[in-house]
């Protein structure tokens, strides 16, 4: 199945098919969400998004649904993305293939040796910000209120301008105390940077040797 990119036009009529309980109001949530997760990410890069207007249907016959005009979703929890059916569909999947830590799997007629699921490449498209905090901290307060558990409305002292500063590719170096949440400060950072982020970490015993070291080096 190869990947392609379809441009929503001002109106669309999205058809979902999908293996497990579900409701129309349910997928509308999900859709509106979505819309909000793309029009604040959109603004971080001082994109305007424009909102298409989506008339959603759910329909769980598989030959009324591949008769759909539209954009069409099949949602599966249990299949995965190499039993495709249809190339104009949009499948949703857990996974690629269905194998145990270590196996063999037949592919197109030749064998593979698949270990774990570390099959995936890395891949990104650059994105460079220029973020300013009076007109794009909202962008990321959105951000910070829907990946934390806890729930938060607004950053700490000093945690905004750090993430601000990671994100326009700056070096910057926060010191907070104990409890500040320094440790949300590049999960942000990690989580909206596209390529893959190095997190060290120093306990106190290292914090208490390094001490003793540099006062034995004056």
């Amino acid at each position: 199945m190869k990947p392609h990119v379809r441009f929503l036009n001002a109106a669309e009529l999205l058809n979902i098919k999908a293996d497990f309980d579900i409701s129309e109001q349910t997928l509308q949530v999900i859709l509106d969400d979505f819309f909000l997760w793309v029009k604040n990410l959109a603004g971080l890069q001082s994109l305007t998004f424009i909102e298409p207007k989506i008339t959603l249907t759910l329909c769980n016959d598989n030959q009324a649904f591949l008769q759909q005009s539209g954009i069409k979703a099949d949602i599966s929890l249990t299949k995965v993305y190499c039993a495709t059916e249809s190339d104009n569909v949009y499948y949703i999947r857990n996974d690629f293939f269905e194998y145990k830590t270590y196996s063999q799997k037949r592919i197109n007629g030749q064998y593979y040796n698949l270990k774990g699921k570390n099959y995936y490449r890395v891949a990104y498209s650059p994105i460079k910000y220029n973020i300013n905090a009076e007109q794009q901290g909202d962008y990321l307060r959105y951000i910070l209120r829907n990946v934390s558990v806890v729930e938060y409305n607004d950053f700490r002292a000093n945690q905004l301008e750090i993430i601000i500063e990671a994100l326009n590719s700056r070096c910057v170096i926060g010191v907070l105390p104990t409890g500040a949440g320094k440790s949300l400060c590049y999960q942000i950072s990690s989580l909206l940077i596209p390529f893959c982020s190095s997190i060290s970490s120093v306990d106190a015993v290292e914090v208490k040797y390094l001490s003793l070291f540099f006062e034995a080096s004056l």
